[in-house]
């Protein structure tokens, strides 16, 4: 049939209420193939049209409205989504009942998809709710109510409180492993956030140690080649990293990379994020100039593959410039930098504060490669600029204008000495 029957709802009675089951059948359909934008589309005329023809409140008016509204969101429409679930939600709890499963499934979707917009706190809030009203209509242990709970603390550590969101996940482990089992993937899934915010809360040894055993339980119960169980190693050995255990990290890395290029293939995400913590721990072992050839392949890869303004490609080049610092070549680290600060400047802004770590980088390099002048005027522009946007107390902005006095004492003495 095609998305193009969704433009026909104004041709009056020649819409039968069999076509209209055709659609929503089309727009399902479509939706399961992952095409959101289509069965938005579908999705609304039927809304449109079985309003007239069946009526506003009838099951199949409502229900493709409830689905309209998720896929709109999940095609990467969120603020549209979200309007819709707000204009909906009002309605259906009058006609379905505020304790329907359709309500507070709509109003799960409506939380996720404000999160996922990026207010974290106002999700947190909705949830919140949403556990209350959930353990008043189906009870503690309906999985309607974990869920929710699952979802509160996530959002809860968004918004900053990562301390209360491995509270929450703590409790809502041993009610999981209780109702759904110590197997199940949800209270697995629980268990890799609290272990992730664990380490968030300052105790990243701890982290390890739960995603080390995390690590063995989702090998056996999703198997060793699911991409979840590929994602808990990783971060069981970034977490050994972030603990200072560097070289236990990097051993972890190196299978770990291994395994990424057989079962998602060298060019994935995993596997390039993988590559970029591999040559990080490398460095911060002590062996820079191991780091930078690792860095230097990755940068290429990653440009290649993601594009060189890409977040992730950035973020391997600034760790490439401050490796060829380290192991002795300022000179090169400064023209690395140099390039950074304005590709930062072209993708985050000139305010942002990679842009302004990078021009610090390339202006203390600059200084420490023989050219104290240079690196003067470039600190003289960037302290302004540190004070401006940081304000004058800012850590960064104190930094750079020692970095200001020591620079400009090496001209002076070069002064002297000529």
């Amino acid at each position: 049939m095609g998305i193009r029957g969704s433009r026909h709802h104004s041709d009056g009675d020649s819409i039968s209420s069999a076509q209209l089951d055709r659609w929503y059948a089309e727009a399902r359909r479509l939706a399961r193939a992952e095409q959101y934008a289509l069965a938005a589309e579908l999705y609304g005329a039927v809304a449109r049209d079985g309003a007239r023809i069946r009526g506003p409140q009838s099951t199949l008016a409502m229900n493709a409205r409830i689905n309209q509204a998720r896929m709109t969101a999940q095609s990467g429409r969120l603020a549209s989504g979200i309007e819709l679930f707000e204009l909906l939600l009002p309605e259906l709890s009058w006609v379905r009942g505020a304790d329907h499963p359709d309500t507070l499934g709509s109003r799960f979707w409506h939380a996720r998809f404000v999160g996922q917009a990026g207010d974290a706190a106002r999700a947190a809030e909705l949830f919140a709710a949403l556990i209350r009203d959930n353990i008043r209509a189906r009870g503690q242990k309906h999985t309607g109510t974990l869920a929710n709970r699952y979802w509160h603390a996530y959002y809860i550590a968004e918004a900053g409180d990562p301390a209360q969101a491995t509270e929450l996940l703590d409790q809502l482990i041993d009610d999981n492993t209780r109702v759904r089992g110590v197997d199940h993937r949800e209270t697995l899934n629980s268990r890799f956030w609290h272990a992730r915010f664990t380490a968030q809360t300052g105790d990243p040894a701890l982290a390890a140690e739960l995603l080390a055993g995390l690590a063995i339980d989702d090998s056996l119960v999703r198997g060793a080649d699911d991409p979840q169980t590929l994602t808990t190693r990783s971060w069981h050995a970034r977490t050994l990293g972030q603990a200072g255990l560097y070289a236990q990290a990097v051993d972890l890395f190196a299978d770990l990379i291994e395994d990424d290029v057989q079962i998602l293939g060298a060019e994935d995400s995993e596997t390039l994020g993988n590559r970029y913590w591999h040559a990080h721990y490398i460095a911060e072992a002590g062996y820079p100039a191991q780091a930078v050839a690792l860095l230097d392949q990755l940068v290429g890869d990653n440009t290649r593959i993601r594009g060189a303004g890409d977040p992730e490609t950035l973020m391997a080049r600034t760790r490439h410039a401050h490796c060829a610092g380290l192991i002795g070549h300022p000179a090169q680290a400064a023209g690395l930098f140099a390039e950074l600060a304005r590709d930062y400047a072209r993708v985050c802004g000139a305010d942002d504060h990679r842009t302004l770590e990078s021009r610090l980088w390339h202006a203390r390099f600059t200084g420490e490669s023989g050219h104290p002048v240079s690196a003067v005027e470039l600190l003289d522009v960037l302290a302004q600029d540190y004070t401006r946007i940081a304000g004058a107390d800012h850590a960064d902005t104190r930094e750079c204008l020692n970095l200001l006095a020591v620079f400009t004492e090496q001209a002076r003495m070069r002064d002297r000495s000529t």
